[in-house]
């Protein structure tokens, strides 16, 4: 009876032992396929696929054995909803950017990558290209901005509207006075400011 008791106790140690480390080596495997965002914390709110569905974009690329290559390997992505400032491998139309990094293994399952930071079109933005619809009033050069290995232009967009003076005119758009400046539209030089109509 002392024996058949003995055996319950350690036996019970025994499978919450086995099962303790079921949990420990299962945590580390499900915590390598959610990406990592660049403050170290997991992302939410994605899912990993094959391709990437039109109007989405990915946050990470992985390579896989036998997952979407049953033959061999293949690539997954942490598919997501483009919003403002997630980091995402790719620009979708309708965004823009205002930052740039080149990471390893991130967007490039096999080395260097580059992630950018979605950021949604708004006035008094600062930003790496000019959207559709928008115009910018002025242009900087930064070093490791939009270009995450040297320089690159950042433009200050503007919605576009009359009496605005803009560096470009938008479709819809006229002018009715023009300026040439000095590293206000151009960063590096003169350049042409242009006073809106519409």
């Amino acid at each position: 009876m002392v024996r058949s008791r003995i055996r319950a106790i350690v036996m019970s140690f025994v499978s919450a032992a086995a099962l303790g480390l079921g949990v420990l080596a299962a945590a580390p495997a499900a915590a390598a396929l959610a990406p990592a965002s660049p403050s170290g914390q997991a992302a939410a709110g994605g899912y990993w696929a094959c391709s990437v569905p039109a109007g989405k974009t990915y946050s990470k690329v992985d390579r896989r054995l036998n997952v979407c290559n049953p033959s061999g390997w293949g690539y997954s992505y942490y598919v997501e909803t483009p919003r403002d400032n997630l980091w995402a491998c790719t620009v979708p139309s309708g965004f823009t950017y205002d930052q740039s990094d080149r990471r390893l293994n991130i967007c490039n399952a096999q080395g260097w990558g580059y992630s950018y930071r979605l950021r949604v079109p708004k006035d008094n933005l600062w930003t790496c290209t000019v959207t559709p619809g928008m115009t910018y009033d002025r242009a900087d050069r930064r070093l490791n901005i939009c270009n995450a290995q040297g320089w690159g232009y950042s433009y200050h967009l503007r919605t576009p509207k009359s009496g605005l003076w803009a560096c470009t005119v938008p479709l819809g758009f006229t002018y009715d006075q023009s300026d040439r400046r000095l590293n206000i539209c151009n960063p590096e030089g003169w350049g042409y400011s242009y006073r809106l109509r519409g």
